[in-house]
């Protein structure tokens, strides 16, 4: 009975590590990011945000460290960061990937993004300017890549800070929504599919994954969201082996070691059998681990 016991306290500490701390994982491979801006855009509206471009690479380190362990570095080599996407002011998917591969093909270890502010629709036509269509469909991401490989991304995507798609609106969506969109659309440059709209944990309040298509029920998605099967799915494609699926923790960040200490004592159980042990686990695996 004690070591049942022993072995259920154990396996309640591995599921659910000390809540008062979060793992800081070792940053593997190297996502080289690229950023590109639609002239018009860049003229207007990218100074309505705030340190846009600082802020979406903050997003992925720490979606790095927090989420899915893997480096992300901004590209800096010599290239236009500019570029002219025309006149066109819908477009659609099919144009879209047919405008990156002429203007901006993909290139073996960089991920492209393209950030512009024109509307985005599956077929190119915004239903919203359609008097009685009642139908409304656009899209604010679309990534189009090949396959991950050796800790590297090759893919080229674009995300619009227009809301909605219609000709007649000006309007920008907030700078939270854009890292939304731009993350998720990270997660789709490293493999991941999408998870699907009828998935349980999609609709689950508060928060969604940052790889979900859509919520409902109150739900929001969000980019420092993660569920374990984004990051086993993403981290398995990008090093094109399960054995690395899993982030390895480099160290956990707690207030004090007070703080974690109290923590195992909590979870150890006292005064039940095999307590001790429990709690002198605890402390080799997280208070011994800290971060300094």
């Amino acid at each position: 009975m004690k070591k049942f016991l022993l072995a259920l306290m154990l396996l309640a500490i591995h599921a659910d590590p000390a809540s008062a701390a979060r793992a800081r994982y070792e940053l593997e491979g190297e996502i080289k990011v690229r950023f590109y801006y639609d002239q018009s855009f860049y003229s207007t509206g990218f100074w309505n945000y705030s340190n846009l471009q600082t802020d979406l690479l903050n997003a992925l380190n720490y979606t790095g460290t927090y989420g899915l362990g893997l480096k992300f570095v901004q590209d800096t080599s010599n290239f236009n960061f500019l570029v002219d996407m025309g006149s066109r002011q819908t477009w659609s998917r099919n144009q879209s990937r047919d405008w990156l591969q002429a203007n901006l093909p993909i290139t073996t270890g960089i991920v492209k993004v393209l950030i512009h502010s024109r509307g985005m629709t599956p077929d190119g036509i915004c239903y919203d300017d359609i008097p009685g269509s009642n139908l409304s469909s656009y899209d604010q991401g679309l990534t189009f890549r090949a396959l991950p490989a050796g800790g590297k991304a090759s893919s080229h995507l674009m995300v619009t800070a227009k809301a909605g798609c219609s000709v007649n609106s000006t309007a920008l969506i907030t700078q939270a929504s854009l890292k939304d969109t731009f993350v998720h659309e990270i997660g789709h440059a490293l493999a991941h599919p999408g998870n699907d709209n009828r998935m349980a944990q999609c609709k689950t309040p508060p928060q969604a994954s940052a790889m979900c298509h859509s919520v409902a029920g109150g739900a929001r998605r969000s980019w420092q969201k993660w569920f374990a099967q984004d990051v086993t799915l993403i981290r398995t494609e990008v090093f094109d082996t399960s054995s690395r699926q899993y982030p390895r923790v480099q160290c956990y960040e707690y207030s004090s070691y007070q703080v974690c200490n109290d923590e195992c004592l909590n979870t150890a159980g006292f005064p039940n059998p095999g307590a001790t042990e429990v709690y002198e686990n605890c402390k080799r695996n997280y208070c011994d681990k800290m971060c300094r």
